[in-house]
């Protein structure tokens, strides 16, 4: 893992991936060009790596305006392949022939992986109960993991390679939104109990929680749970100021 990623907690990971995300088509193309300069010029400690990586998607709808031109959008999904795959212990072969098969099984494992970035534990009786596990934050290397295969997901619904995989994609989609507008909620909650002790996993948590939310349902909805939750967060210092 490149030197840079390492250097991010988790939280400010999650925070950063969420701002990225949030950006216009053009801001994030000239944001991207200013960070290869200072890339190759070396001349801040910026984490510029992970700043492309988020910012890549972003890219292909500045194409035309003036801006360097992005990859297609069928190299964004072969390009998280190839590393999902590596990680995944398969192998996609050079002329991609096996490009179906290998995404199909990324896509099996697509909602357990993002699931890691939001752990629960289960209670009850025969353990229906699933709350959020705030008992240690999630490591930065599982946070990553989880926006890749979010960016995967949403970029195989546009990638003609992979339409045979429609159904699979949409299974798929549906089985991690689902469990993310839960966990949303979830970490709203937790942010109106207000427990000192728990506070800066809950902030890491919700900035996780709404960067997937921004890149897997769009920026309209990351902002509409930004809101939600300073809404929450106003209430909860008034009743304690008072």
């Amino acid at each position: 893992m490149h030197a840079d990623r390492m250097a991010l907690a988790p939280e400010k990971l999650a925070r950063l991936s969420a701002f990225l995300g949030s950006l216009p088509a053009d801001a994030a193309a000239r944001l991207a060009a200013a960070v290869e300069v200072d890339k190759r010029t070396q001349k801040s400690g910026l984490p510029h790596d992970v700043i492309l990586e988020v910012l890549r998607p972003k890219l292909a709808s500045a194409n035309g305006r003036g801006t360097p031109e992005p990859p297609a959008a069928t190299e964004l999904v072969i390009s998280e392949v190839e590393h999902l795959a590596r990680t995944a212990g398969l192998r996609l072969r050079d002329d991609h022939f096996n490009l179906v098969d290998v995404v199909a099984r990324l896509l099996e494992r697509a909602p357990h992986e993002i699931a890691k970035a939001m752990p629960a534990r289960a209670r009850g009786s025969f353990a229906a109960i699933r709350l959020p596990d705030l008992s240690q934050p999630v490591s930065s290397e599982v946070i990553e993991c989880a926006m890749r295969y979010a960016r995967f997901m949403v970029a195989c619904r546009t990638d003609s390679r992979v339409t045979s995989l429609a159904d699979d994609v949409t299974n798929s989609l549906r089985s991690v939104l689902s469990n993310l507008r839960s966990y949303a909620a979830d970490m709203v909650r937790e942010k109106r109990a207000a427990v000192p002790s728990r506070a800066t996993v809950v902030d890491a948590q919700f900035a996780t929680t709404m960067a997937l939310v921004t890149i897997l349902f769009g920026e309209s909805e990351g902002e509409a749970l930004r809101r939600r939750a300073q809404a929450v967060q106003a209430y909860t210092n008034q009743s304690v100021s008072v």
